[in-house]
């Protein structure tokens, strides 16, 4: 019974990431559908950063410029760099908590504010991911966002795993929080079991 709860759930999570795709592909604002982010944060959230990492790619698809192209490199950049300060600062703060969580240690109310400037500095570089959607959007013409508005989940997906390098799509998912190492075979990042 274990053993398909696991498999069901992951199918579940799947399709709700899915339907969260194709519900802001048909919506060309700023903000995810209302509905759509109160049943599903984490789909229009993660939608958003992998935006960020997925348009610059879409050169042939919307008719980017060149001068668009470098554009949007600059403001991927710029956001990993960002993201890069930020992860230094989360990483110092996991450091200082895992000294307080030591044997021996009882210190509730630090824990509790080390806990919160973590959650804080993730919501930031979850918040830099959505600012910089917003501004590659913006640096569409109307034709290209519409055209881009109008991607279907599947050929968002597929520009993602065909388009965008394995060292970004690792990237990407560091951006978002998933705990990856790169020491699968032949590059291949495997996920990092707890």
């Amino acid at each position: 019974m274990h053993r398909l709860r696991f498999p069901a759930a992951t199918l579940f999570l799947g399709l709700a990431g899915l339907s969260g795709f194709a519900a802001l592909a048909q919506h060309n604002h700023e903000d995810p559908p209302a509905y759509l982010a109160k049943t599903e944060l984490q789909g229009p959230a993660h939608f958003m950063v992998m935006t960020s990492f997925v348009l610059p790619e879409l050169q042939s698809e919307l008719g980017l410029s060149a001068a668009q192209v470098i554009q949007l490199q600059i403001l991927k950049n710029e956001m990993l760099a960002k993201a890069k300060t930020l992860s230094g600062q989360i990483a110092a703060r996991r450091k200082e908590l895992d000294t307080l969580l030591a044997p021996g240690t009882s210190k509730g109310d630090l824990v509790r504010k080390l806990f919160e400037q973590i959650g804080s500095l993730k919501g930031e570089q979850m918040f830099t991911g959505y600012q910089t959607a917003i501004k590659m959007k913006a640096a569409l013409t109307d034709a290209q966002r519409a055209k881009f508005a109008a991607m279907k989940p599947q050929e968002f997906h597929q520009a993602m795993t065909s388009l965008v390098s394995v060292s970004d799509r690792m990237e990407m998912m560091q951006f978002m929080g998933e705990d990856v190492m790169t020491e699968g075979m032949a590059g291949t990042p495997a996920l990092k079991l707890r």
